[in-house]
């Protein structure tokens, strides 16, 4: 045995002490960041469920990496103090697995929920930007003669200086700019529907993918690290 050799024996070793002490603090970094997810808990709102299990899966990778920190090394140079610890996120992993997993069906139902609610929301903002045009409208149909300058002026309306007939030439052309108004208004809120949906289908399959892939990775962090559920076979290496 070389004089380093003899130096390092029964000691813990330097670089694999300096990535658990990193792995354990990105763990703690990543607890916080789920509590904050989860407060306030709106169970019942389909748009927090789906964005919390966005937050879930968008978070993974600091929790894999900060894991597979800890558990670099297995037994060499633990200290005792740290196996029920290790035994515990070991555990932890396999839990995490199944909720992943179990994130899955919610993240295929509330999309539809959410989807649902901003048709809700557009169909409203339609209806409301069609009843405004269609007082609108019905108000000027009733308005004829020397009453149409005094309407045009309180709806800021220019009129070219005319007689009665252009006010009336006016009239018919506001009136079909209303109409085309209400047109574009329609096409706008479909654009626009169609956009949230496609954007919430890809975020779907993100999710719902992602969730699977982590829960695979997990459950095989679970298998990998059987060594920290069991007893300690190899006490020599336990400092």
């Amino acid at each position: 045995m070389t004089p380093l050799e003899e130096k390092l024996e029964g000691k813990p070793f330097l670089p694999g002490t300096l990535f658990r002490l990193v792995g354990y603090g990105l763990l703690l970094l990543t607890l916080f960041d789920v509590i904050e997810t989860f407060i306030p808990p709106k169970v019942g709102d389909p748009i927090w469920r789906f964005d919390t299990i966005g937050n879930l899966v968008e978070r993974v990778p600091v929790p894999l990496l900060s894991l597979m920190l800890i558990f670099y090394g297995e037994r060499y140079g633990r200290k005792k103090r740290e196996a029920l610890l290790l035994k515990l996120l070991s555990w932890l992993t396999l839990l995490v697995s199944v909720l992943f997993l179990l994130l899955i069906p919610i993240g295929l139902t509330s999309p539809i929920a959410v989807s649902d609610r901003n048709n809700t929301r557009i169909d409203n903002e339609i209806s409301q930007s069609t009843a405004q045009i269609q007082q609108f409208q019905d108000e000027l149909s009733k308005t004829s003669g020397s009453e149409l300058a005094v309407f045009f002026q309180r709806n800021n309306i220019q009129v070219p200086p005319g007689n009665l007939i252009s006010l009336e030439e006016v009239k018919r052309q506001v009136l079909a700019n209303s109409e085309q108004v209400e047109q574009n208004i329609k096409a706008e809120a479909e654009a626009r529907r169609r956009q949230l949906r496609i954007a919430l289908m890809k975020s779907s399959v993100k999710w719902n993918l992602g969730a699977l892939v982590s829960s695979v990775l997990f459950l095989r962090i679970w298998r990998d690290t059987s060594w920290a559920r069991q007893g300690s076979k190899r006490k020599q290496s336990l400092r």
